[in-house]
């Protein structure tokens, strides 16, 4: 709907054309009495079915579930937990004495599986004692395959920090090998060999374990696809954080083998700006090794503290560590290692559990412009272009200027509470989160009766552009919730109040979606980190408040104003304002 006076652009012209109005012959308590029931009505369909989406976007982060019954060739975390409580029952860093029971217990634990177990010497500082030259050891084995056209590598570092038992840094990624291992030996044979490392001296930043396996040890030169296994927090899904150079081809081994796998590339294009993050993999990485490493990171202020115990410890994240160990190694224990792979970055996102998207990344410039000119069209129908972009920057400035208040407040809750639990930091971030999204609303529903500021789907959609430039892995978390709130704009037109909250809940389940799983991840960057102020990244908040105002800016462009009254009263005539008109 345009308005027909010559400042057509004017917001405060349109919003006297625009306005509704009551018909002649209804009398004004009846019409006020209905206008705040369809106020409430309107407001109740629309927070039911933005709850609903946000439900079935956080569908994508649920995690394997619990074996009932488990086979002998099936992963059990339960079956697991065992060598956790073994290896996590005090703190056992490089050097120590602790840690050299921990050793022999891996020693004896292969062993009693019918492997041949190896120790790899290592000259190492005594990092956390005096100092001075000590040595630290890798235990590993190998699991020999049937005609091995190269070997796959599972890793995860034992020692732990000294100050704290490591139940989750590391004792859960070990136990997961252990476990990991016992079930492929009683499964069918491999084609490929399979080796298990355990490296020691992680925790410092030389990293001496994998470092010295990666430029010393001959069974390295074997290795073709190499999954290193930790943890940041104390639950959450196991998450990819990071791959090699064949992207695309990795991602498609873990689609087809492993059972609901998290895996962004959102997440891996944000971790490649930091180079290396000190972990084991970065020494493969530097090799040019392909692999993967894989994290589950909620609950990270127990991260090197007396806080990480088996009381901590979620048998579900560690059911997830064995689905990518167990569920990968046999998807590439029977193909021909040293002829699948190709280099070839890829965008790739969890869309649903068990099902994987992905595409080459060279296709984000180009969805990210084919999804600019649908926004335009969309929201020309209701003004000029000058004022479309123009209303684009006005509605970022607000959100900017929503998610620095916010991120200030959890700083501060941060500071005051710096031990806070999962569901503590949560319930801060839905409460933070919470109170500048019921301004958003009440803001908007202010404004229901004008036109303007608008320009949302074009906001997001030159936001698309702009990372597919810069970061194509990101883009797609801008691209395909505009370009499908673009094109139920042109092509879903608003009849019935019951097509207005259908266009309302698909635009929203694919919002949620997609920017659900990216708010889980960077809140958990965000969670304080006492025993690590080094890796502490609280300012990351700032991303979750930024993404998440900018969702409900988006939402919220769908959700639908109060009717007005026919002359009769009727209720269900309704008119849609100029605001939802597109």
């Amino acid at each position: 709907m345009r308005c027909a006076c010559k400042q057509d652009d004017d917001w405060a012209c349109q919003k006297s054309f625009d306005q509704p109005t009551l018909r002649p012959s209804a009398q004004p308590s009846q019409a006020s009495r209905w206008v705040l029931m369809s106020r409430f009505e309107e407001s109740a369909w629309s927070i039911a079915i933005i709850a609903a989406a946000f439900v079935i976007g956080a569908l994508v982060l649920v995690r394997p579930g619990m074996p009932s019954d488990p086979t002998a060739d099936e992963f059990s975390a339960e079956r697991a937990m065992r060598h956790v409580a073994e290896v996590a029952q005090v703190p056992h860093p490089l050097g120590s004495v602790e840690n050299a029971a921990v050793r022999e217990y891996l020693v004896e634990e292969l062993t009693a599986l019918g492997l041949s177990p190896e120790l790899q010497t290592v000259p190492a500082t005594d990092y956390f004692g005096t100092g001075g030259q000590i040595e630290a050891f890798n235990v590993m084995a190998r699991i020999p395959g049937s005609a091995s056209s190269g070997s796959v590598l599972l890793m995860a570092h034992y020692d732990s920090h000294p100050a704290t038992p490591g139940a989750n840094d590391n004792a859960t990624a070990v136990a997961a090998l252990l476990e990991t291992g016992r079930a492929l030996l009683a499964g069918e044979p491999l084609t490929n060999d399979v080796i298990l490392l355990f490296t020691d001296g992680e925790e410092p930043a030389p990293q001496y374990g994998a470092s010295a396996f990666v430029a010393d040890h001959p069974w390295m030169a074997e290795v073709a696809f190499a999954m290193n296994f930790e943890a940041a927090g104390e639950s959450g899904p196991s998450v990819l954080v990071q791959t090699g150079e064949a992207q695309a081809w990795t991602i498609d081994r873990i689609a087809a083998g492993v059972s609901r796998p998290a895996a962004f590339s959102f997440l891996t294009a944000t971790v490649a700006l930091f180079g290396e993050i000190g972990t084991d993999f970065d020494a493969f990485l530097a090799a040019g090794t392909e692999g993967i490493h894989v994290s589950y990171l909620r609950g990270s202020s127990i991260y090197h503290t007396q806080r990480d115990n088996l009381d901590r410890v979620s048998l579900r994240s560690m059911q997830h560590h064995g689905a990518y160990a167990l569920g990968l190694t046999r998807e590439l224990g029977g193909i021909d290692l040293a002829a699948a792979q190709a280099e070839r970055e890829a965008t790739f996102f969890t869309m649903a559990p068990g099902m994987v998207v992905r595409y080459p990344a060279a296709w984000a410039v180009p969805l990210a412009l084919l999804t600019l000119l649908t926004a335009m069209a969309a929201e020309m129908r209701e003004a000029r272009l000058r004022t479309v972009f123009a209303r684009a920057g006005v509605a970022f400035l607000g959100v900017i200027g929503m998610a620095v208040l916010a991120t200030l407040v959890w700083l501060v809750i941060v500071a005051v509470r710096p031990e806070m639990g999962v569901a503590e930091a949560y319930v801060y971030a839905v409460g933070v989160l919470g109170a500048m999204l019921a301004f958003l609303w009440w803001w908007r529903r202010r404004r229901a009766g004008t036109s303007g500021p608008r320009g949302e789907v074009v906001l997001w959609a030159l936001l698309a552009v702009a990372a597919s430039l810069g970061m194509p892995g990101m883009a797609y978390l801008f691209t395909w919730p505009a370009l499908v709130a673009a094109v139920s704009l042109l092509a879903w037109p608003v009849t019935s109040a019951t097509a207005a909250r259908l266009r309302l809940f698909v635009v929203a389940t694919v919002v949620a979606t997609i920017v659900v799983p990216a708010l889980d991840v960077f809140l958990a960057m965000a969670q304080p980190r006492p025993g690590n102020l080094d890796s502490e990244l609280t300012a990351t908040f700032a991303v979750v408040a930024l993404l998440a105002m900018l969702a409900a800016e988006l939402v919220l462009r769908f959700v639908r104003p109060e009717a007005t009254p026919t002359s009769d009263g009727d209720p269900g005539q309704l008119e849609v304002a100029a605001i939802t008109s597109a």
